[in-house]
């Protein structure tokens, strides 16, 4: 019956883990996890969870952030209403495809 926030999951594992580059950055608490028909965990949608969760970092306030899993992996769309050269160059720097489309209504 006991319950717990991803703030003090975090704080928790962080002092349990002795190596640093091993800590998690983020914990998010997900309401079920992606399963395959089989039972197994579908590693795929989760790649596109944490796609969409990078991103959200990067991309200015306002911005709507699309992943979608695709053959060759993982793609993103991310739409703004105004162009925003800044952003490309952020944008260049993940390892999946992102494809930024500007639409102003």
């Amino acid at each position: 019956g006991a319950t717990t926030g991803a703030d003090e999951l975090l704080s928790g594992v962080s002092a349990r883990i002795p190596e640093r580059a091993a800590v998690p950055k983020r914990i998010e608490i997900l309401p079920e996890m992606a399963l395959t028909a089989t039972g197994k965990v579908f590693k795929p949608e989760l790649r596109r969870r944490a796609a969409e969760l990078a991103l959200r970092d990067a991309v200015p306030e306002g911005a709507r952030i699309v992943a979608a899993l695709t053959p060759q992996g993982v793609a993103v769309e991310v739409r703004l209403a105004e162009e925003d050269a800044a952003l490309q160059e952020r944008l260049s720097r993940f390892r999946l495809p992102v494809r930024l489309v500007v639409d102003p209504a």
